[in-house]
């Protein structure tokens, strides 16, 4: 027992799934089919232990009436290749990806769509007749979510605190969505301008600019952001690493509202810090069921009631409380 104890940590940590041995041999052996048995749609991803995309699709497969599993599979890296050649032959229709694989995966796919294209990372892809065809849900899946607290980023000044994958996908919606301008700051100024840089020759509307992350710049970005959006890390749960100072959010002109893509913890310091002078708030939940619910839509391969579906995720995984209890990892889907 004392040994058990000592290595459960280590075999739940490697597992590519977990048999949960709980009640008699029959519900073992159905647990085991279940295992083995491929589902026709899952996530790939490395880590992917604490994804919710199973539990989000699960809940709108079950809102629909559809009789469908979703699963979820360990990919590493070197994997990408061997799962691709795979999946195009297997009775798999869909799957979604999260990290680290958005980008890795576009030169093996047959078809990639304009909003894919456009933000250079896939997190959703048919497969069809074996051709592998990609798909953007992320950007879709923000606009959706400013529009639950009735924003939007037309004719608005956007300020996006970060210049990583996450950002990619803010900068080019916005921009798509004719955002007055964007201005792009990171910590690596070098990072910003290229993101920037490729963001403006993309898309032609709106102007697009780029700013290193410092309390000077913050500040004076804030002062004339519409809206602010914190697409970095910083105040995620298991990091280790917040915001050094919140200063530059008294710049921020009364009303303007402050998105965090971070969901966990369900409130940031950046989103209490603004909250307490009466700034509109938001994280990265609605981002992440939306995106969800968009994927599920070209899986179906028809439209969806998108407003209903996101109230009974919701529901379902957190009942009324406002934002997701526990400790749950952050959905690298975001």
């Amino acid at each position: 027992y004392q040994m058990e104890r000592e290595r459960r940590p280590l075999y739940l940590k490697a597992a590519d799934a977990v048999l949960r041995n709980e009640a008699g041999l029959a519900e073992a052996l159905v647990g085991l089919i279940e295992l083995l048995t491929p589902p026709r749609y899952l996530v790939i991803g490395d880590p992917i232990a604490h994804t919710l995309s199973p539990a989000i699709h699960g809940t709108v497969f079950e809102a629909l009436g559809i009789d469908e599993t979703y699963g979820a599979l360990r990919v590493p890296r070197a994997g990408l290749r061997g799962f691709l050649e795979n999946v195009r032959e297997s009775k798999v229709r869909g799957f979604n990806i999260t990290q680290p694989h958005k980008r890795d995966v576009i030169p093996f796919l047959d078809e990639i769509e304009e909003e894919a294209r456009l933000c250079g990372a896939v997190n959703t892809v048919l497969v069809r007749e074996g051709r592998l065809l990609g798909f953007n849900t992320d950007m879709g899946g923000l606009l959706a979510s400013l529009k639950e607290v009735g924003r939007g980023f037309r004719g608005e000044d956007v300020v996006v605190l970060g210049a990583g994958g996450a950002s990619r996908s803010v900068v080019f919606k916005a921009l798509q969505e004719e955002a007055a301008s964007v201005l792009v700051l990171g910590r690596r100024l070098e990072r910003a301008e290229e993101l920037a840089a490729s963001a403006q020759g993309v898309v032609p509307s709106g102007a697009v600019r780029a700013g290193i992350f410092s309390p000077e710049a913050m500040s004076a970005a804030a002062s004339r952001a519409g809206i602010l959006i914190n697409a970095t890390p910083l105040g995620m749960s298991g990091i280790g690493e917040d915001f050094p100072s919140l200063e530059f959010l008294k710049a921020l002109p009364p009303g303007t509202p402050v998105c965090d893509l971070v969901y966990n913890p369900p409130e940031t310091s950046l989103l209490r810090r603004a909250r307490e002078p009466e700034h509109p708030t938001l994280n990265g939940l609605g981002m992440l069921i939306y995106q969800g619910i968009l994927a599920d839509e070209f899986f179906l391969g028809r439209e969806l009631d998108r407003p209903a579906l996101y109230k009974t995720v919701r529901q379902k995984l957190w009942g009324s409380a406002p934002y997701p209890a526990g400790d749950a990892s952050p959905d690298p889907n975001i």
